[in-house]
């Protein structure tokens, strides 16, 4: 048997393994939406981390008013501040980056 055949037995072969492919959309599907300790995990984090307020500060002193707290407040007009950082902290659980992008 070719080496080809030898790999498609393995991979669809009873009993044997079956590796996910080496993306980050397979492997989140595989870790995230399959593993249900692994999402709890991250959920809880995420949520954790979100319930953090937040604050802004100039040297020592607090800000209470400025627009980047108007805009962290709400990110935009279908999430909270909550449901965003609870996103972005899960995606950064899940790939190891998050990225955020005033536009």
């Amino acid at each position: 048997m070719g080496s080809y055949m030898r790999k498609k037995m393995i991979l669809f072969g009873l009993n044997e393994p079956r590796w996910s492919g080496r993306n980050y959309q397979a492997l989140a599907e595989e870790g995230f939406g399959k593993n249900v300790i692994a999402h709890r995990a991250i959920r809880l984090l995420s949520e954790s981390a979100a319930s953090v307020p937040l604050h802004l500060f100039r040297g020592d002193q607090k800000i209470d008013h400025h627009p980047l707290l108007d805009l962290l407040a709400r990110p935009n007009p279908a999430r909270s501040q909550a449901d965003f950082f609870e996103a972005a902290y899960a995606y950064l659980n899940i790939a190891g980056n998050s990225y955020l992008e005033m536009t």
